[in-house]
Formats: structure tokens, C-alpha cells, sequence
């Protein structure tokens, strides 16, 4: 089992692993997988038939079923190591799940009907009806509750009555998603084998790539991840590029590094909790040269690059080990006398925190 705690303070960090989700399978397989890219990675063997899978209470959750007739169970999945434990058994058809980290929204099979999950006591209360009869997938994404419906596309479901509305006439582009997640960029993903990055407006998908001959059933962000954004602008000796080093996992160490700076100059990490939807154009209020603030500057932390040049501003940060699942939005700004509005700005990067 793993710890979730979401508290802002003590910052971050484990090695900027490419592959951000935990996932598991129909057939029993979970995977590390990179849902920028769709490379899935086997990390072991989970029990087999699940369902939907999410985090909530300090659990990543999933199903599994057994026996003749099919008996249901609620398990908790160690994303470690893929491994699964039957936590409640005898529960209902659970075809898919989502959690606000606290909150955990089932869908039912057998109508379709939108229920929470007591992780405390095992039990099921039902919300209502989706009115929709093949939901294989639910998310909770930027403040919203979505599911997948394999016939009628992306549907938004009204988290307290059940009550859902089709957001794409069109349907799904390869007629089944079996489960969605949000990712630390905004972005909601869907897929099975085939991973989609879709639009939340009108269910529109863009196909991300082919995962294999793999029956994906649920996916969440679980390791840490830093994925750059924008572009940043000149230091002293060239274009300033921030990347993410060391560890981004609760209780290791995050090292932020970016390139370029004169030595012996003045320069600031900002800290965002969002990532600004237009990038502020630096130069009408500085002088620079293709600069932009790309985070919503929350918090500023000061530092000086170090030589020899051409100079990096360094930063090592701390991660608490409450910290899992945390997200922040990050940029590198340096005073530098020899670029124009002595001014130099990296790209963006977003740091989700592992558990």
C-alpha cells in the first residue's frame, strides 16, 4: 500500500522516470506506463479480471473477480510491485472507479449505476443511474467527473445524482476505452491498448500511440514525473533549458538544473500551482528577447548560478514523504548583463511527485 497525503508544504522528487502511470490489465499483468508515448512496461502479476483502478485513503484500488458464478472482490494494488490483496469480497460488479483522493465513484454494472465506495467499510451506497449501458470508464479530471460509454464516446457525469450527458456524438475513435486517468499536465487520457489523449469539451481524441497486444483496464498516475513546457529564452551562453535530475518521489531529493547562465549571477526557481493557459510575454515589460513567465508565480526561491561557465542554476529540493502525488509547475529566471532586458528565462516544467 501506498501513503497519499496531499499537504503543499515540504516540497518534493525518484529518478524523472518516463513512465508516469500505474496500470493493470485484464489478464492479471500490471505495467509501468508511459502515457506520454504509450510504452508499457510489465512489472509484475496482479490478480486477474480487474476493473478500474485509483487511488484514494492512502490505497491504489482495483477489482478482481473468481470462482463459478463470479464472486467480486475490492482489492489494494502495491504499484511497486504490481501485487494485489483481497480487501472485500462479495461486493457488486464494480466496471469502473475514480477518486477525488477521498471520494471514491463506482460505476456498477447491471444498468450502469454511479455508486461511492466505503474503503473503511467495504460497502457501496448508490448515487443513480448513468443511463447509459456501456460505461467502462470513469475519471475525475480538473474538477469533474467523466466516463466512457463504448458506444455513445465521453459522457459528464453528475457526481451527486449520477445523472450523464454525452459529450461526443461522434463516439470513441476505436469503439472501446476501458479506462481514463488525468495527468499532471491537465491532460485526460483514455485507452486500452491504444492510449488517447482527449478533449474534455467534445470527447475529440488525438491517438498518443499502440501500448501492445494488452488489455489495459486502469491507469493512474503514480511515479514521479518532470515534463518540460514551452520554451525558454537566451542565457549569456544560449537557449535556457530547465530539466529535472535526482529523484521525484516522496523523501528523496529533486534537483532542478538549467543551462546557459553567466557565472556568479543572481537567479530564481518560481514555484507555480498551475500552469498559466497563455504564457506571459516578458518583453513588452523587460526588454528580453523571447522570453515568458510559463507558471502562475506563486512562490520565488533565490540562488546564484554557479560556474565554470557557461553557468548552471542549481536547486535541490527536498521531498516530503507526504508529499506523493503532489503537482507543481516550475521555471528558472537569472539577471545575466549580456542578454537583452538582462533577463533570462528557461522553459516550464511540470513535476509530478511520485508515491
Amino acid at each position: 500500500m501506498i501513503r497519499r497525503s496531499l499537504l503543499l508544504f515540504a516540497l518534493f522528487g525518484s529518478a524523472a522516470s518516463a513512465q508516469d502511470m500505474f496500470a493493470v490489465s485484464w489478464s492479471g499483468t500490471a505495467y509501468q506506463l508511459d502515457s506520454y508515448t504509450a510504452s508499457a512496461t510489465p512489472i509484475g502479476t496482479s490478480l486477474c479480471c480487474s476493473n478500474g483502478l485509483d487511488i484514494a485513503g492512502g490505497v491504489v484500488w482495483s477489482t478482481h473477480r473468481s470462482g463459478n458464478p463470479w464472486i467480486y472482490h475490492m482489492t489494494a494494488v502495491d504499484p511497486g510491485t504490481g501485487t494485489a490483496a483481497i480487501v472485500f469480497s462479495n461486493v457488486p460488479d464494480v466496471r469502473a472507479m475514480a477518486s477525488d483522493g477521498s471520494v471514491i465513484w463506482c460505476v456498477q454494472d447491471g444498468g450502469d449505476v454511479l455508486s461511492i465506495f466505503d474503503p473503511g467499510a467495504g460497502s457501496f451506497t448508490t448515487i443513480g443511474p448513468l443511463n447509459y449501458s456501456a460505461v467502462q470508464a470513469l475519471a475525475w479530471h480538473q474538477g469533474s467527473l467523466y466516463a466512457a460509454d463504448n458506444v455513445h464516446g465521453l459522457l459528464l457525469v453528475d457526481p451527486l445524482t449520477g445523472a450523464a450527458t454525452d459529450l461526443d456524438p461522434v463516439g470513441i475513435p476505436n469503439g472501446t476505452w476501458q479506462f481514463l486517468a488525468s495527468r499532471a499536465d491537465g491532460k485526460l487520457i483514455a485507452g486500452n491498448n491504444l492510449i488517447w489523449e482527449v478533449d474534455p469539451a467534445d470527447g475529440s481524441a488525438t491517438l498518443i500511440g499502440n501500448a501492445g497486444s494488452i488489455d489495459l483496464r486502469g491507469a493512474v498516475e503514480v511515479f514521479g514525473n518532470a515534463q518540460p513546457f514551452g520554451t525558454g529564452c537566451n542565457g549569456t551562453f544560449g537557449p535556457v533549458a530547465l530539466t529535472a535530475n535526482g529523484s521525484i518521489s516522496a523523501g528523496g531529493t529533486l534537483d532542478l538544473v538549467s543551462s546557459n547562465h553567466a557565472a556568479g549571477t543572481n537567479g530564481a526557481l518560481i514555484f507555480g500551482l498551475s500552469r498559466l493557459a497563455v504564457p506571459i510575454d516578458l518583453d513588452p515589460l523587460f526588454g528580453t528577447a523571447g522570453c515568458s513567465l510559463h507558471p502562475s508565480p506563486e512562490l520565488f526561491v533565490g540562488g546564484v548560478t554557479l560556474g565554470p561557465e557557461p553557468a548552471n542554476l542549481f536547486f535541490s529540493l527536498p521531498l516530503g514523504i507526504d508529499n506523493g502525488g503532489f503537482v507543481l509547475h516550475m521555471q528558472h529566471v537569472a539577471i545575466e548583463s549580456a542578454v537583452p532586458g538582462s533577463l533570462s528565462a528557461s522553459n516550464g516544467l511540470t513535476v509530478h511527485i511520485g508515491y
